[in-house]
């Protein structure tokens, strides 16, 4: 259980984790329920930071395992999950008539819940015929239901102008939310798939080959195919060179279809996203020095933004990797390593998008860094402190056209963790945390269409954020025990 205080409100996250195996089979259930606020999401003229926000998720599940012989084993898993927002979720919402100040305001208060179902069935085998081929493969089998619109219980509308007193509605809270789906307010997706994959090693091992293909079909999208290949070839004890190409989708959430409110555009016709992607990698050591170059593009068609399938996309770019051990200087110093990362990503559509109401045109992928970099030290000293430092730097940030802040200011954060260890054989160990230990103020994008602006001498455009605060400095300790 987790329970932190946001303002006045609490946020008080809880799961259980379960598990039985008996030999080859294991039962189990997972539970999750959160409980939160909105936070700075949403802007606070449209609704409330403390609204009641609830999250439920129950997971059982059966799993079983057979290692027939050195060369074939099996697992079939079994799962029903049921997850939703529980009928008691609250919710406040607020707008004004024109787009200024003085204009009527209406307020609302609500309940509201969503409901899904999901079971599903896989099977999976690994075959190795010879030991330099290995053979995976599987099926799955999986149905679900989604409750299509959210379903409110709502108060009275309120309505005032600027300089008359309030007046409190005829009903001031709204009405419960039944706890079952109103009929016809449901829709099933049901989905079969089996995948085949063959890898194989040759020249002892230097050079391994991967080929695969996945077949899907689903009741609403129809048939995809998903192939891809690979490669690894290691030259020598200090070369490796890595390729690979793939495709995938990802089908449209259910909240993109369906449950349309004032900060969501919805539309049923959407088409599954679809990517190709290619990797080339390279990797070397030598002393106490580790590098590892990544080259990679991604084509994606039909990515999903509010409710509208966007133009074809392409995203390529690079990334390097050193890890550098440090001779130790003394005795008293070990384990020193320094691990540095770079990003480089170049994000575009294929043509240029504009939005109406901000006035921007571009064909930049809104809110991606173009260069990423990442500096971690660490070491242990005096046989009972180990440090760790941790460097961010994240560059300028392009926002989607929707958002009227056109760019997020780069940042550079530092979080330290410093750990008291080894002591009673390692079975206690005192730590704590400081992240952002320079208090920066810095900010990421606004999820969703991020429309909200921040002209504060009108009301906002629309409902969500355009920039979200993060936290600033803050301290966490505590003691961990092994036993």
């Amino acid at each position: 259980m987790v329970t932190k205080h946001f303002g006045d409100h609490i946020l008080n996250d809880n799961a259980l984790l379960a598990r039985v195996k008996i030999k080859n089979i294991e039962l189990g259930y997972n539970h999750l329920l959160t409980k939160h606020g909105n936070g700075s999401e949403y802007p606070y003229d449209k609704t409330l930071p403390t609204n009641n926000w609830k999250f439920n998720r129950d997971i059982f599940f059966l799993k079983y395992k057979k290692v027939f012989n050195e060369k074939i084993n099996y697992t079939f898993l079994a799962n029903y999950q049921n997850s939703g927002s529980s009928p008691d979720n609250t919710w406040a919402q607020g707008w004004h008539s024109a787009d200024n100040w003085d204009s009527t305001r209406t307020v609302e208060f609500l309940t509201w819940k969503y409901i899904s179902k999901k079971c599903g069935i896989f099977q999976d085998f690994e075959y190795r015929p010879y030991e330099n081929w290995i053979i995976n493969g599987g099926v799955k089998l999986s149905s679900a239901e989604f409750q299509k619109s959210y379903e409110f219980g709502n108060s009275s509308q309120t309505t005032w102008l600027p300089g008359q007193q309030w007046k409190e509605p005829q009903i001031l809270f709204p009405y419960p939310v039944n706890n079952s789906v109103t009929p016809g307010n449901t829709y099933t997706d049901t989905e079969w798939g089996t995948f085949l994959q063959s890898k194989l090693l040759l020249f002892k091992n230097k050079l391994s080959i991967v080929l695969g293909t996945r077949y899907d079909k689903n009741k609403i999208y129809g048939e995809i195919f998903s192939p891809r290949v690979g490669a690894t070839f290691k030259a020598t004890n200090y070369l490796s060179f890595k390729t690979s190409y793939g495709t995938g989708f990802q089908s449209p959430a259910p909240r993109n279809l369906y449950g349309g409110w004032g900060g969501l555009n919805i539309n049923e016709n959407l088409k599954p996203d679809k990517i190709k992607a290619i990797d080339l990698g390279i990797s070397t050591k030598f002393s106490n020095v580790g590098l590892v170059a990544t080259f990679f593009g991604h084509e994606i068609t039909n990515s999903i933004l509010q409710g509208e399938n966007l133009p074809k996309k392409t995203i390529f770019g690079t990334e390097l990797k050193m890890n550098f051990i440090l001779v130790a200087s003394s005795k008293y110093i070990e384990n020193a390593l320094i691990h540095i990362n770079y990003s480089y990503v170049n994000a575009k559509y294929e043509t240029a998008r504009t939005n109406t109401i901000t006035g921007r045109t571009s064909n930049l992928v809104g809110d991606i860094a173009p260069h990423k970099l990442n500096i971690i030290f660490s070491a242990d000293a005096f046989k009972y402190f180990h440090l760790n430092i941790r460097n961010n730097y994240i560059h300028q940030r392009p926002t989607t056209i929707s958002n009227p802040v056109e760019n997020i200011d780069a940042f550079f954060v530092t979080n330290l963790d410093f750990q008291l260890i080894n002591l009673f054989k390692n079975k206690l160990i005192f730590f704590i945390n400081v992240n952002n230990v320079f208090d920066t103020e810095y900010y990421h994008p606004g999820i969703d269409a991020a429309n909200a602006g921040e002209d504060i001498s009108t009301p906002s455009n629309g409902w969500y954020s355009s920039r979200l605060p993060q936290p600033g400095r803050t301290f966490i300790g505590g003691i961990r025990m092994n036993f």
